[in-house]
């Protein structure tokens, strides 16, 4: 077929094509059989018109794919090919698709006088068989099987929803039927759904799902429920490329929330000097101070160990509770971030493995656990928009210490953030 089909699970990329209208995933198959829904009838059936064909009397059985992938699709095509000693004909397509499902779609599914043909699919294992039309029980609607179930009848090429079975209608003339579009009273051919929730954009008052309606949200297609404007231009910083409304981007920025065109930034620190007082997108060594935004809680703070940083030059923070059974040391940020806001740092810890370990928890919740002997380790996280309060935790147990009983952590940066006031 030249793409793999799903079929009950399973990938197939050959089949069998039989002469009696009907193809096989399982082997070669030739005989006509009683009934879809009995044993004798091979598993991996795909039954098109299954009847006692003859093509050597006429007609012409042909099979093409096409397509591109990954929405290829093959043919097998039975046209005209007569009834086993009858003039009458039988016209069908059996279409396998390589984004999932199948089609029969007749032409001309008329019986002869005899049993009426079967229509249906059997599973590779035979534990499941669909049959809407069946020679065991004399059922006789090939037509209203085909379309109502497989087909409805119109080609892809000119079928306004060509992977549901529809009536076809289209309310706003848009190109896409109602049964598919994801607004179907208000023509939006493009079909956008930004937050995927089933309801188009064009007919869709929030968009992002963010709990905004669209005629109030600055950002109608970006999650954004604060709605923080910086530089009160009508639209939200989410999803405005220049925050801060000085005409430069923000990529390009040394002060994303402050403006300043001239870019001025005097010490080359990569932070511009309009900000450098602003506590925003900043990082932290620890090579000459500890910043105030770093609270230490409790009886062991997190200090300012010198030769402790990476690479064992300047300095880092060292948890001090070391040898103090059931204890803890902690030191926080509070961060005030806009969407894409980030923040990372890197750990190190020595301790009794499994038993002291530092808990790095962003807004209550626990990120990272690191134990035993855990050399530098970079860690990033996602900050949520607004508020965000990160926490590490040097927790000893109850008993017993090893290593140097230390966590240490160094270079803590945050972008699209600012210290909280």
């Amino acid at each position: 077929m030249g793409f793999a089909f799903e079929f009950f699970g399973a990938d197939f990329d050959f089949v069998y094509v039989g002469s009696n209208g009907v193809i096989s995933l399982s082997g070669p198959i030739n005989a006509r059989f009683t009934s879809i829904l009995t044993d004798n009838a091979p598993g991996g059936l795909i039954a098109g018109f299954m009847d006692d064909l003859d093509p050597a009397d006429g007609g012409t059985i042909r099979h093409e794919s096409i397509g591109e992938a990954p929405n290829r699709e093959f043919v097998v095509e039975f046209d005209q090919v007569p009834h086993y000693a009858s003039l009458n004909t039988v016209s069908f397509q059996i279409v396998l698709k390589e984004a999932g499902g199948l089609e029969i779609i007749c032409v001309q599914c008329e019986t002869d006088d005899g049993d009426p043909a079967g229509q249906g699919i059997k599973a590779p294992d035979s534990t499941y068989n669909l049959a809407a039309r069946d020679m065991q029980d004399q059922v006789n609607v090939a037509t209203a099987y085909t379309s109502g179930i497989y087909s409805d009848g119109r080609g892809d090429a000119c079928d306004s929803c060509p992977n549901v079975i529809d009536d076809g209608a289209d309310t706003d003339s848009d190109g896409v039927g109602d049964a598919c579009d994801v607004c179907p009273a208000v023509a939006d051919a493009d079909q956008l759904d930004t937050d995927s929730d089933g309801e188009g954009d064009a007919c869709d008052n929030d968009d992002d799902n963010d709990g905004a309606a669209d005629d109030i949200d600055n950002c109608p297609l970006v999650v954004n429920p604060n709605r923080d404007d910086v530089d009160n231009d009508g639209l939200g910083d989410a999803c405005d490329d220049d925050i801060d409304g000085d005409g430069i981007l923000n990529d390009a920025d040394n002060c994303r929330f402050v403006d300043n065109a001239d870019q001025a930034d005097d010490d080359g620190n990569g932070i511009g000097d309009a900000c450098q007082g602003q506590n925003c997108d900043l990082n932290y060594d620890f090579d000459i101070d500890v910043p105030a935004a770093m609270v230490s809680d409790g009886l062991y703070p997190f200090s300012q160990q010198p030769g402790t940083g990476r690479g064992g030059e300047g300095s880092a923070l060292q948890s001090s509770n070391q040898g103090v059974d059931a204890s803890s040391s902690i030191v926080s940020l509070s961060l005030d971030a806009v969407v894409g806001g980030q923040i990372s740092f890197w750990v190190k810890v020595s301790s009794e493995s499994g038993w002291d370990e530092l808990y790095v928890y962003l807004n209550n919740r626990t990120t990272n656990i690191f134990t035993g002997e855990q050399d530098w380790v970079e860690v990033t996280l996602d900050l949520a928009e607004g508020a965000n309060v990160i926490v590490w935790e040097y927790y000893k147990d109850g008993s017993a210490a090893d290593g140097l009983d230390s966590a240490w952590i160094d270079d803590v940066s945050f972008t699209s953030a600012c210290v909280a006031d």
